[in-house]
This record gives structure tokens, C-alpha cells and sequence, in this order.
């Protein structure tokens, strides 16, 4: 079939042949030149019609083809899907699953990851844009985890290199061989270690609709499982992570009389500790102890060394251009209570793909407390895949 502008080029050509044989006005059209002429009109009518045919078809492929393209996950699409997710887990916690709405939303975002409730665990697994959510509140929660290197996994096992030494180029005379660098590597094989935390709902908040439930449950399961992250993190727990205490290097370990109340000379040591290569993107992690200690050191002019968050650090102070962050972690600690690194180049985090949401209700327990209980489950594993990334306090 010919192209409408093929088509429209003949109907030009058409339309111009025609006026050459009616240019002469001064003379009547004889019999043969008139039915020439009526032929031409024919043909052109002809023509208009399969010009406009061929328009409308091509226009009914373009809205089918519109309405069967699949839908992309930009703008208002993905937030409608979000508040969808969101939706369908709000109607679980408030025990409405035998709903026609629930059923519908849960249908409509399976393939995003959120699943019926299963007797294998109970609950249902968090969608895919709540769970960025969740993941992007506990690194605002535990500023250690937000820095950290995270890998995401579906399989729940991964292994990661890990730095060995460290190797640096050197000087060498003309004519003689540069000598070879000689990195060693070793392996991180990060598992599936289970995380979680949970939350006691009353009846009176689950009946109440004003309250935007989702956002108060997970902002307050965020906290809850980012501290303990954090703890895991920084200096380990029972089946937990391998932290960054006791896996620093240990010429990175640096002096301090008193691991809770530093002196200006120390926590310049301790900047000193890491390669310079490291500083870009390092941070202090301090217990509160050392950090009322650090907010009063001044040079020898008696400036203060340590000042205010602004926009440039996300409102979090410094000192000595350095972003602070307290750790509640590090309290009491007999052997550090300040450490100084990048965790975004020393320490790496496994999460496996799928957070899971589990309501727990109708036991004694909770008939008896006239509530339920809603715990968020997870599998991740870290590591310090960089010990020389860190530097750390040590009791003289």
C-alpha cells in the first residue's frame, strides 16, 4: 500500500494535469477533452477518500498502541503505585484483609514483591517502594549505615573482596625497574543474619482512621532496627556483624589517655591515622561523653574547633572539617569511644532483597493487652571491607 505522502504527491499531479486542460478559457471543452476531465476529478475524489482512510487507520494504531504500552514507573505513576503499597499494607495491619479492596490492591502489586499472607511467616513482604522507604529512614536513623557501602543481594550470600596491605609506589633511578605492587586481597563471605524489630498497637490506634498508621509504624520500626544496626556496625553484637571494633588496622589504632575525654593533640593523631586518600567523605563517630568534650577544644587562639551543622553537612557539626555523629553505641566503652573513618570505602553491607511485615494478634498475650504486635524482619550481614579505611582511640 502506498504512503499518504505518495498518495498526495499523485493528487498534486492530478490536480495539475487538469489545469493544463482547462488553461485555454477562450474555448469550450470538446466531447473527449471533457470526459478527460471528469475522469481526473474522479480520480482525485478517489484519492481523498484513501488519503483520509489511510489517516484514520493510522491514528486508531497510534490510541492502541497507546493504551497496550506498558506503563513505566516515572512520576505520578510511581506514586500512585507507592500509595497503592502503602494502602494494601495499612489495610493488613488494621486486619481488614478479607476486604475486596485489599484483595484488589494486593493483586494489582504482586509483581511488585508484596505477597499474601502466607502461613510460612505469617505476614506479608513490605513492596518494593516502601522498602527504599524503610532503607532510606534507617540511614537517617544510623548515620553509619546510610554511609556504609550496601549491596544489595536475593540470594542472601555474597562474598566481597576485602583490602589485605596496603602497597605504595616509590621512587626508582633511571634504566632500573619499578618495582611491583603487590596488593593483597581477601575474601568477606557476608550470610544471612537475621534483624528485626516490633512494636505493640493498641486497639484504640488501629480503630482510629485519622491516624496515618504506616507512616507512625514504620518511622518508629526505622528507629528501632536502625539502632541496632548501628551497635552491630560499630562494635558488634551477639550472631550479628562484624564490626568495625577489632577490625581496624593496627597501626590505625591511636593513643588516648583518657578514651572519653580527648585532647585537641589526639583527635589530630587520630585524623592522621588513615591515609590522606581516605579523608574525603570521612566522618567522627563519638560516644556522648566525647562529644560535649569535643564541642569546647580550641586552637592556640583560642578559636573553637568545632562548629555548627550548616546545609553543607545535612545541619550535622564539625570539627576540623570533619562531620560529628553521637552513637549511643560507643557509651560506656572501656576501649573506644571515638572513631574516625570512611564507611562508604571500610565497610560493606549485605541486604537482602524483601522486608517482611508480620502482624501478630489473637494470642493470650495480646487478647489480654487488648492490642497487637507488628515486627519488621530482615536478613543482612557487614563487614569491614577496608581496615585501613578507619582509625580508632585506643587506652594508653
Amino acid at each position: 500500500m502506498k504512503s499518504i505522502k505518495e498518495l498526495e504527491e499523485k493528487r498534486s499531479a492530478l490536480i495539475a494535469q487538469g489545469k493544463e486542460l482547462v488553461a485555454e478559457e477562450t474555448r469550450d471543452l470538446n466531447e473527449e477533452e471533457f470526459a478527460q476531465a471528469n475522469a481526473l476529478a474522479e480520480e482525485v475524489r478517489e484519492l481523498d477518500a484513501q488519503i483520509a482512510n489511510e489517516k484514520l487507520s493510522r491514528n486508531a494504531d497510534a490510541i492502541v498502541e497507546t493504551r497496550e504500552a506498558p506503563i513505566t514507573n516515572t512520576g505520578d505513576n510511581k506514586t500512585m503505585e507507592k500509595q497503592e503499597e502503602l494502602r494494601s499494607l495499612e489495610l493488613y495491619v488494621r486486619g481488614q484483609q478479607e476486604t475486596d479492596e485489599y484483595r484488589e490492591l494486593t493483586a494489582s502489586i504482586s509483581a511488585g514483591n508484596a505477597t499474601a499472607s502466607t502461613p510460612g511467616n505469617g505476614g506479608v513482604t513490605i513492596p518494593r517502594n516502601v522498602e527504599a522507604d524503610v532503607i532510606a529512614k534507617l540511614g537517617e536513623v544510623s548515620p553509619v549505615f546510610g554511609l556504609s557501602k550496601q549491596f544489595a543481594s536475593v540470594t542472601g550470600v555474597l562474598s566481597v573482596p576485602r583490602q589485605g596491605s596496603l602497597e605504595a609506589a616509590g621512587f626508582t633511578g633511571e634504566l632500573e625497574n619499578l618495582s611491583q605492587l603487590k596488593p593483597q586481597f581477601e575474601t568477606v563471605d557476608l550470610t544471612q543474619k537475621r534483624v528485626g524489630a516490633f512494636i505493640q498497637l493498641t486497639d484504640q490506634v488501629l480503630n482510629d482512621s485519622a491516624v496515618d498508621l504506616m507512616s507512625y509504624s514504620t518511622g518508629y520500626l526505622a528507629q528501632s532496627l536502625g539502632r541496632i544496626l548501628e551497635k552491630n556496625i560499630l562494635v558488634g553484637a551477639p550472631k550479628g556483624f562484624a564490626p568495625v571494633k577489632g577490625n581496624i588496622a593496627a597501626e590505625n589504632l591511636v593513643k588516648f589517655a583518657d578514651v572519653a575525654a580527648p585532647t585537641v593533640e589526639e583527635l589530630i593523631d587520630l585524623t592522621n591515622g588513615i591515609n590522606p586518600y581516605y579523608l574525603p567523605g570521612s566522618v567522627f563517630v563519638v560516644s556522648r561523653a566525647v562529644y560535649n568534650v569535643m564541642s569546647k577544644l580550641k586552637d592556640g587562639n583560642g578559636e573553637y574547633l568545632f562548629f555548627r551543622g550548616d546545609t553543607s553537612t545535612a545541619g550535622h557539626p564539625t570539627f576540623a572539617g570533619f562531620p560529628v555523629y553521637v552513637s549511643e553505641s560507643l557509651k560506656d566503652d572501656p576501649d573506644s569511644q571515638v572513631y574516625f573513618g570512611n564507611f562508604s570505602a571500610g565497610y560493606g553491607i549485605m541486604v537482602k532483597q524483601g522486608l517482611a511485615l508480620t502482624l501478630v494478634q489473637g494470642d493470650t498475650a495480646q487478647v489480654l493487652a487488648g492490642g497487637k504486635m507488628l515486627a519488621i524482619t530482615g536478613y543482612m550481614d557487614g563487614a569491614v571491607v577496608d581496615p585501613y579505611a578507619f582509625a580508632a582511640a585506643k587506652k594508653a
